[in-house]
């Protein structure tokens, strides 16, 4: 049974351009392009990677990730950055061109997904599919979903990647969601709906990752402007479809809009789940 404890509300009122023809948007992914078979890599700005048990296709404008063929030991995803220090290859992002993510300046990464099927460990501290965004400060957020929540991983080193807070959510059905980084704070908003984030928290440090006890050839917390999507996991399972993803340098894009918007961003301190 999982129990949530409120951990301090915070108020924090948001200056931000929404002028479209202010910010600068690079489209990473677009489904609908080439007759809607491209697969997420092909597009030029995301490697795909898999140590085994993940496939994926595009069909109808949808990357479809599936993971499931080893059960929960399987894994794979796009990674927006590689490297291999060791062997003196630097870690850079797979386009050139790929923008700098500067929270203190604010900036958006959106991603139209869904996930089709969900499963992990009893112990309920790992998804099947996760988004991670870190920014140029190393600083970030990684997303955990299932097909009825989305929560945030906590950072630091007692508590890293233990969930912390969360939204009960139906994510079945491809919905737009926008992660907005702006100071030390991030939002999540789905639907292309501004109102309100449907969830909220600080962003945090995850670079006590071990990435030589993980097998990976460097540590991607601690690569600024990364960005991943996919299953990272050999505790969890999915099939995710994708249609569309992007990142702009402006809090709150809001296309076709002008001016400066006061948005205030209600920051619910802290809710953990634990399994009990």
């Amino acid at each position: 049974m999982l129990s949530v404890r409120a951990r301090g509300v915070a108020l924090t009122a948001v200056l931000l351009l929404a002028g479209s023809a202010k910010a600068a948007v690079t489209v990473v992914y677009d489904g609908s392009l080439a007759g809607g078979t491209q697969t997420i890599n092909q597009q030029g700005w995301l490697e795909y990677i898999t140590p085994g048990g993940a496939s994926h296709a595009a069909a109808g404008g949808v990357n479809t990730l599936n993971t499931t063929a080893l059960g929960q030991g399987g894994a794979g995803g796009y990674f927006s950055h590689v490297g291999f220090p060791s062997a003196n290859v630097p870690v850079e992002p797979i386009n050139a061109a790929w923008p700098t993510l500067n929270a203190a300046a604010g900036f958006t990464v959106r991603f139209d997904v869904g996930i089709a099927s969900e499963a992990h460990n009893p112990d309920n501290q790992r998804a099947g599919f996760s988004v991670i965004v870190i920014g140029s400060g190393l600083r970030g957020v990684e997303l955990g979903f299932w097909q009825d929540r989305v929560f945030a991983y906590e950072g630091g080193v007692a508590n890293l990647f233990t969930p912390a807070e969360f939204v009960a959510r139906n994510t079945s059905p491809i919905t737009r969601y926008d992660l907005v980084a702006l100071g030390s704070s991030y939002a999540l908003f789905a639907g292309g709906d501004f109102s309100a984030p449907i969830l909220s928290g600080a962003l945090r440090d995850y670079t006590a990752f071990d990435s030589v006890a993980a097998g990976l050839p460097f540590n991607p917390y601690a690569t600024g402007d990364f960005v991943f999507l996919g299953d990272n996991t050999g505790r969890g399972q999915s099939v995710s479809n994708t249609s569309y993803i992007s990142l702009t340098d402006a809090a709150i894009p809001a296309p076709g809009a002008a001016g400066v918007l006061v948005v205030g961003v209600v920051v619910m301190g802290r809710r953990r789940r634990r399994a009990v």
